[in-house]
């Protein structure tokens, strides 16, 4: 019997410290002027990869305008994201929409210049945003939309539930009208303007790609007339997104379910994102342009200007040279060696060279013929272009 109660607690104990780990950060630790809290869940396992500095992606979850932290747990994403390899942030920004109030609370600074910095500051991050996601119900929906279609260099992904699109544009009644006009002024004013998806859709773009969109609504949704309006904005636009309708109100009941589908796909995107930026960071020794020499006899040189680049996640290489300009058929980098391909029907030419420490690279040239058999090869060496 002792022996029993013995196993059973060790079980208990066991089941814990499975657990994913939660953590409460109070908004006077953070600073700033905008007293958003944040619940954050840290993965299984997390503590016990400490040594090995492991790092992970993060997602912020913005709560609903009635809602707070606290609501996630109340529809299950907690136990979603406790199966994922993933840091959740729950934010409590109160019925803030995430916009900086014109006479008040600076809530989206409080996010980009406080919260963020301290979530990478404090845990072990991927500092990206390759790495960073945001999805939220009804109004952090809205929020979370808007601020990754205004700062894709902040985040790569966002998931909507019940969005509040079109928010900022139309009259509301109730609440969540009088929350916009104490703060943001009457629909179509200057303020509501500035925080509206019609104007983060609008916005002159950088070099920073466009997020992933998410976005799911109830049929019997208010706001399903203004998702549809919105995704077809997003078509002409170009914007990647996956947009799901589904039976359901704009409730808890729909929310729960929208939930258990949406945050796994995010979360999936994310990982799918920070593994090509793990990818592209070991490129960027190789990106840029070089000055490349192969020697072809002794005294005999052909010289050529070479540059390598990524296009849609892939590695790419030209070349400029007293015979004219080529474009490689395949480029690879792994542990430090660079090796390029172009083929034509007759012949292929092949190179490989190691980027050395200073800089620079050394390796050889060959060129095999149709049967792949070498016919001709030599050393190859190239410098950063000044």
């Amino acid at each position: 019997m002792k022996w029993a109660v013995l196993m059973n607690v060790a079980l208990v104990w066991a089941v814990r410290a499975a657990d994913p780990e939660i953590e409460k950060v109070s908004a006077a630790s953070l600073g700033g002027d905008a007293p958003i809290s944040l619940t954050i869940q840290l993965p299984t396992g997390y503590r016990a990869d400490a040594e090995e500095d492991r790092r992970y992606p993060v997602i912020y979850l913005v709560h609903s305008f009635t809602g707070d932290a606290s609501e996630w747990e109340q529809l299950g994403a907690t136990g979603v994201a406790a199966e994922l390899p993933m840091i959740v942030v729950m934010l409590d920004a109160e019925q803030s929409f995430l916009g900086n109030e014109p006479r008040g609370v600076p809530w989206e600074t409080q996010l980009l210049e406080h919260v963020i910095p301290h979530v990478d500051a404090t845990y072990r991050t991927v500092v990206a945003s390759e790495a960073r996601g945001i999805m939220g119900l009804s109004m952090g929906g809205h929020a979370a939309l808007r601020l990754a279609l205004t700062y894709p260099e902040t985040f790569s992904s966002a998931g909507s539930v019940s969005g509040l699109i079109g928010c900022m544009e139309t009259a509301l009644n109730g609440s969540v009208e009088d929350r916009l006009q104490v703060s943001w002024g009457e629909p179509g004013s200057e303020a509501r303007q500035a925080l509206s998806l019609t104007t983060a859709l609008a916005r002159d773009r950088d070099q920073s790609p466009l997020p992933y969109l998410f976005l799911e609504c109830g049929v019997e949704d208010p706001w399903i007339g203004a998702h549809r309006k919105w995704v077809a904005a997003l078509q002409s636009k170009k914007i990647s997104y996956e947009y799901r309708e589904s039976p359901g109100k704009h409730d808890y009941a729909y929310w729960r379910i929208a939930l258990t589908d949406l945050l796994p796909r995010l979360a999936k995107r994310v990982k799918e994102n920070r593994r090509r930026w793990d990818k592209e960071r070991e490129w960027r020794s190789l990106l840029g342009e070089w000055h490349a020499v192969a020697e072809i006899s002794e005294g005999n040189e052909f010289k050529l200007e070479t540059v390598f680049a990524v296009k849609n996640g892939k590695l790419t290489g030209t070349s400029d040279s007293a015979q004219g300009k080529s474009v490689f058929d395949r480029v690879t980098l792994d542990d430090g060696v660079m090796r390029y391909w172009t083929f034509t029907s007759e012949r292929t030419v092949h190179v490989e060279a190691e980027i050395g420490l200073d800089g620079g690279m050394l390796g050889k040239w060959s060129i095999l013929d149709s049967e792949g058999t070498p016919q001709a090869s030599g050393p190859w060496r190239a410098s950063r272009s000044p």
